[in-house]
């Protein structure tokens, strides 16, 4: 059975990352099935990549602090 077409397979968002309401749990890592969150040596926040990321959510719901959003990629 085909997967079902899901809100993020269009491309048209992301996540985002507030520093100021990240608290470096790292709970967002183990959910991000597309590799999207990246980690810096030395900082416990993610790093989003945004050309990997397909706006799925799974790293949004979650953060127990809000610190990952999901934003649109059109800017108008």
């Amino acid at each position: 059975m085909a997967e079902a077409a899901r809100p993020d397979s269009n491309g048209l968002f992301h996540a985002s990352l507030d520093e100021s309401l990240c608290d470096g749990c790292r709970l967002c890592f183990p959910v991000c099935k597309h590799g999207a969150l990246l980690t810096v040596p030395g900082e416990r926040m993610p790093l989003v990549d945004v050309h990997a990321c397909t706006g799925c959510g799974d790293c949004v719901t979650t953060c127990p602090t809000g610190a990952l959003q999901i934003q649109s990629r059109i800017r108008v």
